[in-house]
């Protein structure tokens, strides 16, 4: 059984487990996962082999809306079932039906051995593994394999869905931090780099002043160095004097706006977490505005979020104007305009409005996995 937990943690392994267990239980016409959510109606494949993908995609469609053990089961509260079809439903009642004609007898299945679980804090389960008819129907001694399955699988499938919560939650919070519009930097209790968001390693990128050398974030700048370290050191250290950590500014290389650097301690348990985490804002980085959500919020249009877009950069309204293609005075009554619709009164107020109601980094899509 151990192949079966090493599978739930590994995004493929469910595939190769099915087949050992298809091939265990003779499962000529394939094997297959599937999770129900009852109060939505939907099913989702987990895993399968053997069948053709084409198939599933028709379960997952219209089909499990008709499969007839899951009705014959859908009201059964015993929180597993491990059961051959005929003992679920007679032939002489499944040959009658449309999951059968439509579904099964296309792929050749007619035999199939299922479990099914429900369990507590997971959606209903369903682990089916099929043969045609000519190979006769599951033996007594194969139904106390599944029967010795089951109880593996239910913890093999609850070890999956923390797994996959767990994945999903390190996923949103790297996407949130990513959002953030300074640069973030995780530090482990030897001030090495951990982890890090976009705007950090953009900053990193361009080698202006900071950079990582030896695993260790470091300055330009010999004495402004020493002193990063010295915060770093304080921030990941306790107990022997040393101040926790502190904030600076770090020349650049390129002479612009010097970066401000704040080191704070972290105390979260555990190894592996991070010990301290440095913050460095960029004076010359320009806000990302979300133009649609302006309009949405504010009642803007399209024209007056561009508008706002570039005073927020910092840009007079001469500026604005001429990137726009429009003539001062008009820019000046777009500006009026937004005023009235964001209850500001002046352009000063508005820059504070704007920045304080909207990301002002957009928040990357996270890609949606399929249910646990």
């Amino acid at each position: 059984m151990a192949s079966l937990y090493e599978a739930a943690a590994d995004e493929g392994g469910l595939e190769a487990f099915l087949s050992r267990y298809a091939d265990c239980l003779s499962g000529s016409s394939g094997a297959v996962i599937a999770s129900s959510d009852g109060p939505v109606g939907q099913t989702h494949i987990v895993a399968s082999t053997r069948i053709d993908p084409s198939f599933l995609s028709a379960y997952e469609k219209y089909y499990h809306s008709v499969n007839v053990y899951v009705q014959c089961l859908k009201h059964t509260a015993v929180p597993e079932v491990v059961a051959p079809s005929q003992a679920i439903l007679p032939d002489d009642e499944l040959v009658r039906t449309e999951y059968y004609h439509d579904y099964m007898r296309p792929q050749r299945i007619h035999h199939s051995l299922g479990i099914l679980l429900k369990d507590e804090g997971m959606p209903p389960m369903h682990l089916g593994v099929t043969r045609p008819m000519g190979a006769g129907a599951y033996t007594g001694a194969e139904i106390r394999i599944a029967k010795m399955v089951a109880p593996h699988l239910a913890s093999a499938m609850r070890l999956r869905q923390h797994l996959l919560r767990a994945r999903q939650r390190a996923m949103t919070a790297a996407h949130l931090l990513d959002a953030l519009p300074c640069a973030l930097i995780q530090l482990d209790a030897r001030g090495r780099v951990l982890e890090m968001n976009r705007s950090a390693a953009e900053i990193l990128r361009a080698n202006d002043g900071l950079r990582i050398s030896g695993g260790e974030l470091s300055a330009a700048l010999v004495s402004e160095s020493a002193e990063l370290r010295r915060q770093i050191a304080g921030a990941t250290r306790s107990g022997d004097g040393i101040a926790p950590g502190g904030t600076m500014r770090v020349s650049r290389v390129s002479a612009r706006r010097a970066y401000c650097v704040t080191v704070t301690p972290f105390r979260q348990p555990g190894a592996g977490c991070p010990a301290a985490v440095v913050l460095v804002a960029d004076p010359e980085s320009a806000p990302e505005l979300d133009g649609a959500q302006m309009c949405r919020l504010f009642g803007l249009t399209a024209a007056e979020a561009r508008l706002c877009t570039l005073l927020v950069q910092g840009k007079p309204l001469q500026t604005v104007a001429d990137e726009l293609g429009i003539t001062v005075s008009t820019a000046r009554t777009h500006l009026k305009r937004v005023l009235s619709k964001t209850d500001t009164r002046r352009q000063s107020d508005l820059i504070r409005v704007l920045l304080c109601s909207l990301p002002v980094r957009p928040v990357p899509v996270i890609s949606a996995g399929g249910p646990a």
